[in-house]
């Protein structure tokens, strides 16, 4: 479903393939945080995972815009977290 809702409205994954969830009782890690972003913004931003969890289960996500291009296609980007 969500690869074909990404392919619908011509959506890109930030994600790198890092984990961004650790589960406390079983120290099992998964990828379920996705950074979705527009196919034309994809390379105007950089994805990582920060490293301190802050008593969370969840990763913090950083998306850090490194072009000028960013501020003329999207002046304040929103970051949504599932």
């Amino acid at each position: 479903m969500v690869e074909d809702l990404l392919l619908k409205h011509n959506l890109s994954v930030l994600n790198d393939g890092s984990y961004t969830c650790l589960h406390p009782a079983t120290g099992s890690a998964s990828a379920i945080d996705l950074s979705i972003a527009t196919s034309f913004l994809y390379l105007d931003f950089s994805w990582q995972v920060i490293t301190d969890q802050h008593g969370s289960e969840h990763f913090p996500v950083g998306i850090q815009g490194h072009s000028s291009a960013t501020s003329v296609h999207n002046p304040t980007p929103a970051v949504y977290r599932s």
